[in-house]
């Protein structure tokens, strides 16, 4: 009779390490799979942008070192967004900044201004709108907005002053 207790203690423990085995398995491939699925991320296809890598204010002019590539979504690329910086450098002539940009700013064409262009006020005004200055001189002027060849048209708006009666 006590064997027969003996054989079913070990039967008991054996059966309980068995479990105990198994449930431990089961429970390391069910984390380690959620693990995976949480780690695992979303493939996304990128387009290279040509963003800032400093930061421009109107005139600055676009050079090179000022400027790097990066990985952008492609479902989310600004329009105008130049893909190298071949395409904004080009071959000698320079580009200015027409509007501030931050650094990490994609570099938009609407933001330079073309090969060769120049930061001035008929640069940044739109077709329908004129600019207009009176006389320049050292100190009060233009501060070099309306530069040699600019078309300049000229406009007057005034209000005149109430009239007054006096009686």
């Amino acid at each position: 009779m006590r064997t027969r207790a003996l054989w079913m203690l070990g039967l008991a423990l054996f059966l309980a390490g068995a479990a105990v085995f198994l449930a431990r398995s089961w429970l390391e491939t069910q984390v380690s799979q959620s693990q995976r699925e949480a780690t695992a991320q979303p493939q996304v296809q990128t387009t290279p942008v040509v963003v800032a890598a400093a930061q421009f204010q109107f005139g600055s002019p676009i050079r090179r070192e000022h400027l790097r590539v990066v990985n952008w979504p492609s479902g989310a690329v600004p329009q105008g967004a130049f893909a190298t910086v071949a395409d904004i450098i080009g071959d000698g002539q320079e580009r200015v900044a027409l509007r501030p940009i931050e650094i990490n700013e994609p570099v938009l064409a609407s933001k330079v201004s073309g090969f060769g262009g120049r930061a001035s006020l008929s640069s940044i005004i739109s077709v329908d709108m004129r600019a207009s200055t009176i006389r320049v001189n050292d100190v009060n002027g233009v501060a070099g907005f309306v530069l040699p060849g600019d078309r300049v048209s000229m406009m007057s708006t005034r209000s005149p002053a109430p009239w007054r009666i006096i009686s």
